[in-house]
């Protein structure tokens, strides 16, 4: 699952969700279209809070202390020494 944030003034829809205008949802989106997405300056892409607090509690548990808080999932995963898709 993914964040997705609308940074126009116009609704859109991708693969089915409708994101309102300045608005955001939670979708599971990957591969190609996901890149796509992320190149576009339309929208900024995050980590879903329900997979970042897993990727943290798993580096607090590898490293005995909790990430930093401005880490991204794909920071995460790279310390981890996991190739983020």
């Amino acid at each position: 699952m993914v964040k997705i944030r609308n940074l126009t003034n116009s609704p859109f829809d991708i693969q089915g969700h409708r994101v309102p205008a300045f608005g955001e949802i939670e979708a599971d989106i990957s591969g190609e279209y996901l890149a796509l997405l992320e190149a576009s300056a339309a929208v900024t892409i995050t980590a879903s809070t329900d997979e970042l607090d897993e990727w943290r509690a798993l580096y607090e548990a590898e490293h005995g202390e909790a990430p930093d808080g401005r880490w991204s999932a794909k920071r995460i995963q790279k310390e981890l020494g996991i190739d983020p898709e």
